[in-house]
Protein backbone atom coordinates (compact mmCIF):
# COMPACT_ATOMS: atom_id res chain seq x y z
CA UNK A 1 0.00 0.00 0.00
CA UNK A 2 3.05 2.37 0.80
CA UNK A 3 5.32 2.10 -2.29
CA UNK A 4 2.27 3.49 -4.78
CA UNK A 5 2.41 6.50 -2.47
CA UNK A 6 6.23 7.13 -2.03
CA UNK A 7 6.93 5.63 -5.86
CA UNK A 8 8.50 9.58 -6.60
CA UNK A 9 10.84 10.08 -3.14
CA UNK A 10 11.96 6.39 -3.60
CA UNK A 11 12.59 4.81 -7.20
CA UNK A 12 14.65 1.77 -6.46
CA UNK A 13 12.62 -1.01 -5.31
CA UNK A 14 15.71 -2.25 -3.47
CA UNK A 15 15.90 0.98 -1.36
CA UNK A 16 12.57 1.10 -0.74
CA UNK A 17 12.56 -2.66 1.08
CA UNK A 18 15.96 -2.13 2.95
CA UNK A 19 13.86 1.56 4.27
CA UNK A 20 10.37 -0.27 4.67
CA UNK A 21 12.47 -3.00 6.58
CA UNK A 22 13.83 -0.71 8.92
CA UNK A 23 10.80 1.40 9.47
CA UNK A 24 9.04 -1.56 10.53
CA UNK A 25 11.89 -2.96 12.41
CA UNK A 26 11.50 0.48 14.69
CA UNK A 27 8.35 0.40 14.97
CA UNK A 28 8.12 -3.05 16.55
CA UNK A 29 10.95 -1.99 18.79
CA UNK A 30 9.28 0.72 19.83
CA UNK A 31 6.01 -1.27 20.57
CA UNK A 32 7.89 -3.49 23.18
CA UNK A 33 9.87 -0.06 24.96
CA UNK A 34 6.29 0.33 25.60
CA UNK A 35 5.40 -2.45 27.40
CA UNK A 36 3.88 -4.28 24.30
CA UNK A 37 4.91 -7.15 21.99
CA UNK A 38 6.18 -5.69 18.81
CA UNK A 39 5.84 -7.41 15.74
CA UNK A 40 8.53 -8.57 13.49
CA UNK A 41 7.27 -7.82 10.26
CA UNK A 42 8.17 -8.72 6.87
CA UNK A 43 11.86 -7.88 7.75
CA UNK A 44 12.22 -11.42 9.45
CA UNK A 45 10.55 -13.17 6.54
CA UNK A 46 12.89 -11.51 3.93
CA UNK A 47 15.93 -11.63 5.70
CA UNK A 48 15.51 -15.90 6.62
CA UNK A 49 18.35 -16.57 5.39
CA UNK A 50 20.80 -14.53 6.67
CA UNK A 51 19.28 -13.01 10.13
CA UNK A 52 20.41 -9.89 9.07
CA UNK A 53 18.66 -7.54 11.63
CA UNK A 54 17.18 -4.04 9.80
CA UNK A 55 18.47 -1.97 12.45
CA UNK A 56 20.49 0.27 11.25
CA UNK A 57 17.86 3.47 12.17
CA UNK A 58 16.72 2.40 15.03
CA UNK A 59 20.68 2.43 15.78
CA UNK A 60 21.75 5.59 14.31
CA UNK A 61 18.68 7.41 16.00
CA UNK A 62 19.32 5.71 19.64
CA UNK A 63 20.20 9.31 21.10
CA UNK A 64 16.92 10.92 19.81
CA UNK A 65 14.54 8.25 20.98
CA UNK A 66 16.23 8.15 24.36
CA UNK A 67 15.25 12.22 24.47
CA UNK A 68 12.07 11.41 22.92
CA UNK A 69 10.85 9.26 25.76
CA UNK A 70 10.57 6.09 23.76
CA UNK A 71 13.00 4.40 25.86
CA UNK A 72 14.18 5.49 29.16
CA UNK A 73 17.74 5.46 28.57
CA UNK A 74 20.43 3.84 26.59
CA UNK A 75 20.48 1.06 28.55
CA UNK A 76 16.94 0.15 28.27
CA UNK A 77 17.05 0.99 24.90
CA UNK A 78 19.79 -2.40 24.22
CA UNK A 79 17.67 -4.00 26.84
CA UNK A 80 14.76 -3.83 24.51
CA UNK A 81 16.49 -4.55 21.41
CA UNK A 82 18.01 -7.38 22.76
CA UNK A 83 15.08 -9.10 23.16
CA UNK A 84 13.04 -7.66 19.48
CA UNK A 85 16.27 -8.83 18.14
CA UNK A 86 16.08 -12.59 19.75
CA UNK A 87 12.34 -12.53 18.67
CA UNK A 88 13.23 -11.49 15.12
CA UNK A 89 15.94 -13.98 14.88
CA UNK A 90 13.78 -16.89 15.97
CA UNK A 91 10.80 -15.87 13.61
CA UNK A 92 13.47 -15.91 10.82
CA UNK A 93 14.47 -19.33 11.19
CA UNK A 94 10.79 -20.07 11.39
CA UNK A 95 10.12 -19.94 7.77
Amino acid sequence: MLRPIVAQLIRDDRRYTELFDQVEYLLGLACDAGGGVGPVGLGAYRNRFTVKLPDRLAWSHRSVLVGAGVFTDKGHFEQCRSAYNDRFARASQRW
